[in-house]
């Protein structure tokens, strides 16, 4: 196996400006396969409100990555942020279900809790099984995506 080092950086890495806001899916295999589809679908309705309000270049300044990398970049948590799934398979998730208020709930089917009071909105999305997380995330971006995109900072 070759080292590390056997692979050089590329001579010139592209200028991309940092992300505007970021959302977050677990890295078990069934986030990877449910949640992860939904984040995508959530990003291109989140970049296309950014763009209507006239943020540069929101295709490029919106992430989707997972729990793990998340948490372990401090950088990325200081961003707006939405976690896509349920505490079971999103440790995102998990640490949000105490902290942050529940502001759509269906009881014992899904969840949407929202934090827009802090120097970045919060969110989490978040269901029973997959269709019910997917209920979730279309509720908030039907009800809560507008005032969390109100909240991103400039």
């Amino acid at each position: 196996m070759l080292p590390f080092s056997a692979f050089p950086a590329p001579a010139s890495s592209p200028q991309v400006p940092p992300p505007l806001a970021v959302i977050v899916t677990g890295s078990h295999a069934l986030a990877e396969l449910f949640d992860r589809p939904l984040a995508y679908r959530l990003r291109t309705k989140l970049v296309r409100a950014l763009a209507d309000d006239e943020a540069i270049d929101a295709d490029h300044r919106v992430l989707v990555c997972s729990d793990i990398w998340y948490m372990n970049q401090g950088s990325l948590r200081m961003l707006p942020t939405i976690s896509v799934g349920n505490p079971n398979v999103n440790a995102l998730a998990a640490y949000y279900a105490p902290r942050l208020s529940s502001v759509l709930t269906v009881e014992g089917v899904f969840m949407v809790q929202l934090d827009a009071s802090g120097p970045a909105p919060l969110a989490s999305c978040w269901g029973i099984d997959a269709a019910s997380t997917a209920a979730a995330v279309e509720s908030f971006e039907k009800r809560l995506l507008e005032g969390f995109v109100a909240a991103v900072p400039a």
